[in-house]
Formats: structure tokens, C-alpha cells, sequence
């Protein structure tokens, strides 16, 4: 019987172990002022020798400040707290909590960051669409929508029978103050036609990870042009009129 001995080579030999993973990174994001907001952190298969942590760098700041270790709080718990394995809960959302926010995974000396911004919104104190013109039929009109009084501006989606026509929008902001308020105007064009008579247009305002903080619809009419329903009926009219002569 042959016996096979195998050299054991002193500082070869390692016990390899799986890195964290990274499930769900967090992505920037928006909340109401007064609200909680959640950053999401999402870590699988940490090893006892890697770590979780949280910084923040708020706006106007040169440096990170560190939150969180693990599921311990190092910040004020009354601001910030851990929740399912990692995810960064902001308390009673504040003006002062807008910043860069960084999810930092690994061993010390080689930590992988996750950066996020996050701010903190005032929502318009109102929605308006309006038309630029009078809608009259056979011409192309600017159909508006304003929200006033954001904090940001807000961004604007605007949404007509279902179509996202977003894309084709003229976007402005206006009457912009220090502390961060103003107004956003978005115009899109439209040719007055039975094409969108009687659709419904959607106007709704967005920030990051918000895609609808609030909105304003209405219901389009113009000069000239009779709804298709309307159309609808008359043609309905019209075909058992003329089943009835015949």
C-alpha cells in the first residue's frame, strides 16, 4: 500500500471566506419635510470581520460624518436608526439633512462605498394647468402646467391619454429664492385636433425616488373641435337615422 504525504507550507495555507454582497445600494432620493425617510442598504453574507457603515456629508460640508457601525448608531438615535440589515432610517426629515449619504461594506482596509443624495422637499403649495392660448382648432398650443412655491422647484411629468409626454416638455424655473423655493413652469405643445379631445391630461410633479409627489389632471376641450365622444354619439345618431329611412 503506498501512503502519500503532502508538505504543509507554513503561511499557505488560508481559509478563504465569501464577501459581503451588496442586495439593494441605495439610490437618491427625496422625502417631505417632518417625514421619516429610508436609504436603502441592503447586505448579504457579511463575515464577522467586515462591517456596514454609514457617513453623511451634508451640503455645504468639506467631510464625511460618520452614522452608523454595524447596527449600532454612533449619530443621535433620535435622528437615525438601522432597519433590516441596513437600511438608514432618517427621523423627522429637516432641511439640514439634505447631502451626500455613503454605505461603505467590506473589511477596513478595503471598503466598497455606495453614494446616494438625499434631499428634503417642501411640495408646491399649488398645481395649475392652463392653456398659453386659446385652444382653437387646426392650431398648435401650449398647454402649461405650474407648480408654485417648491422646495426644490419641482420636475414635471406630464402624462396625456396614457402617453408619457415628458420628453417633447420646455421646463423653467422661476421666482428662485435663497432658502431654496421657487416655481416650475412646463410647457408642452399640442395640435388642436380630435386627437386629444376629451383625453385626459396629467401634470405631476417628481423628485428623486418620487415620481409622484403630486399632480393636477384635467380634461381637454377646445375651440371648434367637439369631443370624440360627442363625435361618437352624433355618428351613432346619424347611422340609426339613416337605418330608419331606409
Amino acid at each position: 500500500m503506498l501512503i502519500f504525504i503532502l508538505p504543509v507550507i507554513a503561511g499557505f495555507v488560508q481559509v478563504s471566506q465569501a464577501a459581503a454582497l451588496v442586495t439593494v445600494a441605495p439610490t437618491n432620493s427625496s422625502a417631505q419635510l417632518g417625514t421619516n425617510a429610508t436609504l436603502a442598504c441592503i447586505v448579504t453574507n457579511k463575515a464577522d470581520t467586515e462591517s456596514v457603515q454609514w457617513k453623511v456629508k451634508t451640503t455645504g460640508s468639506s467631510s464625511f460624518t460618520a452614522l452608523t457601525f454595524n447596527e449600532n448608531v454612533l449619530a443621535s438615535t433620535s435622528k437615525y436608526a438601522i432597519k433590516h440589515i441596513y437600511n438608514l432610517t432618517i427621523i423627522n426629515v429637516a432641511t439640514t439633512d439634505d447631502g451626500l449619504y455613503r454605505c461603505s461594506v467590506g473589511i477596513s482596509d478595503n471598503l466598497t462605498n455606495y453614494d446616494a443624495y438625499f434631499t428634503s422637499v417642501s411640495l408646491p403649495t399649488n398645481m395649475t394647468i392652463y392653456w398659453q392660448s386659446n385652444p382653437d382648432s387646426g392650431k398648435t398650443v401650449n398647454l402649461t402646467c405650474k407648480a408654485t412655491n417648491g422646495r426644490p422647484p419641482a420636475r414635471i411629468t406630464w402624462i396625456v391619454d396614457g402617453v408619457d409626454l415628458s420628453p417633447s416638455q420646455y421646463y423653467e424655473t422661476t421666482s428662485l429664492t435663497s432658502s431654496g423655493y421657487g416655481d416650475a413652469i412646463s410647457r408642452i405643445a399640442l395640435f388642436i385636433s380630435h386627437q386629444y379631445s376629451g383625453k385626459i391630461a396629467i401634470c405631476r410633479a417628481t423628485y428623486d425616488g418620487w415620481d409622484n409627489a403630486m399632480e393636477v389632471s384635467t380634461v381637454l376641450t377646445f375651440n371648434g373641435v367637439p369631443t370624440l365622444q360627442a363625435t361618437g354619439l352624433l355618428m351613432g345618431i346619424f347611422l340609426a337615422l339613416c337605418t330608419y329611412l331606409v
